[in-house]
């Protein structure tokens, strides 16, 4: 299969497309067909995941636009083999990016651009970078100090009055040594001070840029649709917050340590040569065009094994924190030994991508070195046969021979660096990705202070599905009058759930509008909306903390007077006080350490300290028992006074003291009133109430799918 859909939404749909990856020159021949495309806004091509992201008109269906992706295929390989075969037939680039979301023309360029484009968003460090970098190349230029001296000084010994200090004017042997010293020690305080500075400064960028891209990317992740977050496993994204920013600030610290090493020692021996011997410096430059072809050879197959080993580790990881977020369920179906040995072999099979990218690594360095060994073994030859000849010093030919020998040390730390290089630009890459990712979701123009929200919301004909081709809900009339209790209730997956999403703007109608006090949602600004909000979801989430901190996390400056007033509405407020810490008690990673129902009451009190207008409620009960219900309900019925509140139900208990009730049905409204109404009717409502209470269930009538009128205010 040439394509495979990963995730849509209207206007916007992922594509896996194994033909692209690790195939960047591909990838940008795809881009450049894709880009220009009348019926396409923006496309993202990524040759490091594979994938293909397109943002385009909602109303153009996933059918045509996969139909686009297939004929730019075809284009795509066309050009592709023409400019293999000739290369100037090959399009000039135009510059053209795809969308912010997207490197497409640009992220298949350039191995170093994800660097440049770390140096781009680290401008307000400029003079640090500056710093850092001088005192870096100080450091390792007086590293060189030490063959320069001992030269110097054989110098001395073989020539004397002819010596090169004595050319300075330093006659006397004595004063030539004194010289000699007095450099040697100056020579090694400074190389003790650029010491210090390096390693101050050097650790000081790696923080700084560690702490802002972390506090960036942690920002930009807030941003990003919802849809992100269920389409993608969590260790996914704490593996880009915590190992992939981590390896960037070691690489910082000391990964371009070496590099810099290398190149310093290049310049030194090259100037030693140049002015010493041109011709013998003209050998040596020889190398390069060698090392640069076992370079070429070397650093491509490396990178995708790279690659390869991280998605291993990725997988790994995830496995791993599913595991052990899971570990009741583990113990509960006595299923240890069966994940142990998914780890087992998730764990090996990272071991082995590890290993095939360990071993072309370190066939590297051996490689290049012993190219360069042939550039000393000409220096220690033909050198000594000059010095014989009288055509260059003694001292000098020792200079050349001992810089030559420090090179040829100094690229055994290629591995090192290209190790670390290597693995940076990946990690930096997953980083960049999501950093590059734009939300569907935008805040509108229109302000809506929270003072001023009546409450009064509205379904107008929605249409939505998670995918075009399944509809979720289908043209649904809904009215949530404002200050009033709406229940909404029906079978699992009828789209209860989904209804509050759109209320909260998490994710936009197909089609119809979602309508606060009259604005389409879509048009008020987005803190706004939200604010005007409490929810409490299904999948209760409760921060590592007290019980103090977890319900006045709705409004931080509440005073403990109405932090307990909520917690009594929540009917959460005795279970806390019988506990030995009160309000002080640790809930635990996620609030282990409280029951269901316990963690219910706990984020229901933290909505009820909000104070907002709009109070959503998705299976906020389902967890206690109907005593403990009971009791919230009529606590609830102060609490919630003068507020509109929106509840989804299992328990017809608790609908049935709503004002009103919506019954949902496969996407659509098939009942809805009142309580004794729909029980009257003896419909889908009554049999789902017969069959709560025990009584005798009667046959439903078929659904009528239309509905019918929403409720007057």
């Amino acid at each position: 299969m040439t394509l495979r859909i990963r995730s849509a939404v209207p206007g916007r749909a992922r594509w896996e497309i194994p033909e692209i990856l690790d195939r960047p020159d591909f990838a940008l021949e795809l881009a450049r067909v894709l880009v220009g495309h009348a019926s396409l806004a923006s496309v993202a091509v990524n040759a490091l995941t594979g994938r293909v992201l397109v943002h385009f008109d909602k109303k153009t269906p996933l059918a045509e636009v996969e139909k686009i992706l297939h004929e730019a295929l075809h284009l795509a390989r066309e050009a592709h083999a023409l400019r293999k075969h000739d290369p100037a037939s090959a399009p000039a680039e135009t510059g053209t990016s795809s969308s912010p979301a997207l490197p497409a023309g640009k992220a298949t360029t350039a191995r170093t651009q994800p660097l440049f484009r770390l140096f781009e968003r680290s401008q307000h460090h400029r003079r640090l970078f500056t710093l850092t970098l001088a005192t870096t190349i100080l450091d390792r230029a007086f590293d060189a100090a030490p063959s320069l001296m001992i030269s110097a000084g054989l110098d001395i010994v073989t020539r004397g009055p002819q010596s090169s200090i004595a050319r300075l004017g330093f006659k006397s042997t004595a004063s030539q040594l004194s010289v000699l010293g007095a450099a040697s020690l100056g020579a090694w305080t400074l190389d003790s001070a650029t010491g210090y500075a390096h390693a101050r400064l050097s650790s000081r960028l790696a923080n700084v840029v560690q702490h802002d891209l972390r506090k960036d990317v942690y920002r930009h992740i807030q941003t990003l649709d919802l849809a992100e977050f269920e389409g993608r496993q969590m260790a996914e994204w704490l593996s880009v917050l915590q190992e992939d920013i981590n390896r960037l600030e070691e690489f910082l610290k000391e990964g371009i340590d070496p590099l810099i090493t290398i190149l310093v020692n290049i310049i030194i021996v090259g100037a030693a040569f140049v002015t010493t011997y041109p011709p013998l410096a003209a050998v040596q430059f020889l190398i390069f065009p060698a090392i640069y072809y076992v370079s070429a050879e070397f650093l491509g197959p490396i990178r995708k094994r790279l690659i390869a080993s991280r998605r291993a580790q990725a997988l790994l990881d995830n496995l791993m924190v599913g595991n052990l977020s899971g570990l009741a369920t583990v113990l509960g179906f006595n299923a240890q030994e069966r994940e142990a040995s998914r780890v087992e072999q998730a764990s090996l099979e990272f071991v082995a991508s590890s290993d095939e990218a360990t071993a072309l690594s370190s066939a590297y360095v051996p490689a290049i070195r012993t190219v360069a060994g042939f550039g000393f073994l000409t220096t220690l030859v033909w050198g000594a046969g000059l010095v014989v000849r009288g055509r260059i010093a003694a001292s000098a030919y020792n200079f050349l021979a001992y810089t030559s020998l420090r090179l040829l040390g100094t690229l055994g730390w290629i591995g090192l660096a290209l190790n670390q290089y290597q693995r940076t630009m990946v990690s930096l890459e997953r980083v960049l990705n999501v950093l590059d990712k734009r939300p569907t979701i935008l805040s509108g123009p229109r302000p809506l202070p929270t003072e001023r929200v009546v409450g009064d919301l509205v379904l107008d004909n929605v249409v939505f599905g998670y995918t075009p081709e399944h509809p979720v809900l289908r043209g649904i009339n809904m009215h949530f009058a404002a200050g009033k209790t709406t229940a909404i209730v029906g079978s699992n997956g009828a789209g209860k759930s989904t209804v509050l999403k759109l209320l909260l703007r998490f994710y936009d109608a197909n089609a119809g509008a979602v309508r606060l006090d009259g604005i389409d949602v879509r048009e008020l600004d987005l803190a706004d909306l939200r604010t005007s909000m409490a929810l409490v979801s299904q999948q209760i989430f409760l921060f590592a903390g007290s019980i103090r901190d977890n319900i006045a996390y709705a409004r931080p400056d509440a005073t403990m007077a109405e932090i307990e007033w909520a917690a009594k509405m929540a009917e959460a407020h005795d279970f806390i006080t019988a506990m030995p810490a009160k309000y002080d008690t640790d809930v635990g990673e996620g609030g282990s350490r409280l029951s269901g129902g316990q963690r219910q009451r706990i984020a229901i009190a933290r909505a009820l300290l909000s104070q907002r207008p709009i109070l959503v409620f998705d299976e906020a009960t389902s967890a206690m028992d109907n005593e403990t219900e009971a009791a919230l309900q009529r606590s609830l019925r102060e609490a919630t006074q003068g507020r509109t509140t929106v509840m989804v139900v299992h328990r017809l208990s608790t609908a049935r003291n709503a004002d009103y009730i919506y019954v949902l049905d496969a996407g659509v409204v098939c009942e809805q009133g009142r309580h004794e109404d729909l029980v009257a009717q003896n419909g889908l409502y009554a049999s789902f109430w017969r069959i709560q209470t025990g009584e005798a269930a009667l046959p439903a009538p078929p659904s009528d799918p239309s509905g019918s009128s929403s409720p007057a205010s």
